[in-house]
């Protein structure tokens, strides 16, 4: 899931085109880290012109050394941007050393900030439509990226007629049914999006159906049909978060 967001985003970066695509699995992502470019690209997807390009060590065979000065400055350009990075280091990112939890962990730290970077009054003011009786947008400005999603599929819901809420991204999502309905009311009029998933019995199938319909508004990525029927958290807020990126449907006050 990753490893395609990686491939989108930086497939027209001309300094780490030959290390795309990675395979769909994400199995070589760990070898391909290993110099720190990926890791540096990623810091300003998250936070743009956090590193000076020129400060990135480039090519298709960089000497050792300057593998180690990619990493260190990644690592302190994340940990200046606000990722924790405790316990990692130039030699602990390096695939050879088989600590995978650590790479994966600092990508996701940098794409739930990409993912999440939008989603405020600033970026879409159509968000005030999911205060609540009694408060006023100091409220609103309180809650975390994770809850505003939860008020807004609960809020598209409520447009959709559903009788169903969420308040997580693991149990609540399982069947598809809650996604199925979200992504009918978000969708563009024209896009062809259907609810036939909802008569298919089988889980699995029924969630590979209802991503059916999320490709055909570019809002597919992150997720398998496997992980949403085993509720794979942070892969489905990850799933949310780009469907209200591209489709947040709220208009503005």
């Amino acid at each position: 899931a990753f490893a395609d967001w990686i491939n989108n985003n930086l497939e027209k970066d001309t300094d780490v085109a030959h290390k795309l695509k990675l395979n769909d699995a994400g199995s070589d992502m760990y070898e391909k880290m290993d110099d720190g470019m990926l890791l540096c690209k990623m810091i300003n997807l998250a936070a743009p012109d956090t590193i000076d390009k020129r400060a990135i060590n480039t090519g298709k065979n960089i000497s050792i050394f300057k593998q180690h000065e990619n990493l260190t400055l990644a690592i302190n350009s994340a940990k200046a941007i606000g990722c924790v990075v405790i316990g990692i280091d130039s030699h602990t990112l390096n695939s050879s050393q088989g600590k995978k939890w650590l790479v994966l962990g600092l990508v996701w730290q940098l794409i739930k900030m990409y993912l999440f970077k939008q989603i405020s009054i600033s970026n879409v003011p159509g968000l005030i439509n999911l205060l609540m009786e009694g408060e006023d947008i100091s409220d609103l400005m309180k809650l975390s990226p994770e809850q505003l999603l939860v008020r807004w599929v609960n809020y598209q819901l409520d447009k959709a007629g559903s009788v169903r809420t969420i308040s997580n991204f693991n149990e609540d999502i399982k069947d598809s049914e809650i996604y199925t309905d979200l992504i009918a009311q978000v969708a563009p009029k024209d896009s062809s999006v259907n609810k036939f998933a909802m008569k298919t019995k089988d889980l699995t199938e029924r969630a590979e159906e209802m991503l059916e319909q999320a490709e055909k508004i570019d809002s597919r990525a992150f997720v398998t049909a496997r992980d949403v029927v085993r509720g794979q958290e942070r892969l489905n807020l990850a799933f949310v978060a780009n469907l209200f990126n591209n489709h947040p449907a709220l208009n503005p006050p």
